[in-house]
């Protein structure tokens, strides 16, 4: 398993991209529609665009009452194996829209079908709102998934940051049901102060004092930071589905993530542990200015085909 630390410098087209982007900023995010709007711009650098147009189909549907949208390849026929992709943004921003770009490269990559899953957000929709939509779609899926298209045997879920939050947590209550976990910088201790929260507090585009923010906003409640689905780290892992887990070096969520992947490998989980030193929190999101974000892209898309494709 890789070690989690950070190299001296952030990789040349992240520290590009750092200069070029305003760094998280609390006070800002306090206009939610303009952080919403601003985080939902960054698709833009999500890269894809090497993907012929008529090669996925795309599609917007609904789920146990929650939105979604489908990444079919192009000409698939029957049910066919499935990630459900929950996105990132502290539970709080981020939406279908933030992250098409990955969506799409996901499905295209690995072969797969992909469902984005628009859980609903805090502060609007506290915890566990967005914990009870993922719960619904999958376990929709799983009951029902060969009526659209979703073979229930073969399914797993993916996320980053917040998402893979919610990926860890619904792989832990569909634990034996599921067949691939894939977790990209994931927050999986909610009240946790990891030393990689000092160390990267801020600079590397998310920051410390953002995390706290969006922690606030989505369980102001203490006592309910220890609850398994805001930190799956506290929760049974054993059983869960085989996962495939990236951290990065200039990213608060790196010791967590760190740790999480151990503990998945203590409890008898199949895992493989990604660390990219010189990476930045987002640099998949980023794929398109940063290539070893796509290079991570295409590793995490190759294992979930390895998982799924039986």
């Amino acid at each position: 398993m890789a070690s989690a630390g950070r190299a001296p410098a952030p990789d040349p087209a992240a520290a590009q991209v750092l200069a070029m982007l305003p760094l998280e900023d609390p006070d800002a995010l306090i206009d939610l529609a303009a952080a919403r709007s601003g985080y939902d711009m960054l698709a833009g650098f999500g890269g894809g665009h090497d993907i012929p147009p008529d090669a996925l189909a795309v599609s917007d549907a609904e789920i146990a009452e929650v939105p979604v949208r489908f990444y079919k390849p192009a000409g698939a026929t029957g049910t066919r194996p499935t990630i459900v992709f929950f996105h990132g943004g502290g539970f709080t921003i981020g939406s279908l829209a933030s992250h098409d770009p990955q969506c799409r490269q996901l499905a295209h990559l690995s072969g797969l079908t992909v469902v984005a899953v628009d859980y609903r957000l805090a502060p609007e929709h506290r915890f566990p709102a967005g914990f009870d939509d993922a719960a619904a779609v999958v376990g929709w899926l799983l009951d029902h998934g060969d009526e659209v298209d979703v073979d229930p045997a073969l399914l797993g879920v993916c996320g980053n940051s917040a998402g893979g939050g919610l990926s860890a947590a619904t792989a832990q209550r569909f634990r034996g049901r599921l067949g691939f976990q894939g977790l990209l910088y994931p927050t999986v201790d909610f009240g946790g102060e990891w030393p990689s929260y000092e160390e990267n507090r801020t600079g590397y585009l998310l920051t410390m004092k953002t995390m706290h923010w969006f922690r606030d906003q989505t369980a102001p409640d203490k006592s309910t930071w220890s609850d398994e689905r805001l930190s799956p780290i506290r929760g049974d892992l054993a059983g869960t589905a085989p996962a495939w887990v990236l951290t990065c070096g200039f990213d608060p969520l790196r010791d967590e993530g760190a740790a999480y992947a151990e503990a998945l490998s203590a409890s008898g989980v199949p895992t493989t542990h990604v660390h990219a030193d010189d990476q930045i929190h987002e640099c998949v999101q980023l794929a398109g200015v940063i290539p070893a974000g796509r290079a991570l892209l295409e590793s995490l898309a190759a294992a979930a085909a390895a998982a799924l494709h039986k």
